[in-house]
């Protein structure tokens, strides 16, 4: 039995599980083979795959990695946008809310690598 063959809700169940046990390689793992089986099933605009980008992109906004999260809550949106379902616009909502708290993350981490680049540049002199 291959991954394709495991339903999808199974297989997202899998996925969150392993995000909740702090399993991060798992879970992005059975996220990106999700996104490929729901494009072959659904194609690539579906609401199902918007859903996924967004859970990805939870998992590595759970790792700090906020440009890969920024890319992927970014693919949701643009699904979200073109799709005209009725929940659209308040996953549009959640996901915009998302990348900005990711924004000022990732400002404040910046700052503090640059606060303590100042720091060692300091202790070298």
């Amino acid at each position: 039995m291959s991954i394709a063959d495991i339903p999808i809700i199974e297989l997202q169940r899998m996925a969150a599980n392993a995000q909740k046990d702090g399993n991060y390689a798992k879970a992005k793992s059975i996220y990106v083979c999700l996104i490929a089986v729901i494009k072959r099933k659904d194609g690539p605009k579906s609401d199902r795959l918007a859903v996924n980008f967004f859970q990805l992109a939870e998992v590595y906004a759970d790792e700090n990695n906020y440009v890969g999260a920024q890319t992927l809550y970014e693919r949701a949106i643009e699904i979200w946008q073109q799709s005209g379902q009725p929940d659209a616009q308040l996953r549009l909502s959640e996901a915009a809310n998302r990348l900005h708290e990711l924004s000022e993350l990732e400002v404040g981490r910046a700052l503090r690598q640059d606060r303590k680049n100042k720091r060692d540049h300091q202790d070298v002199a």
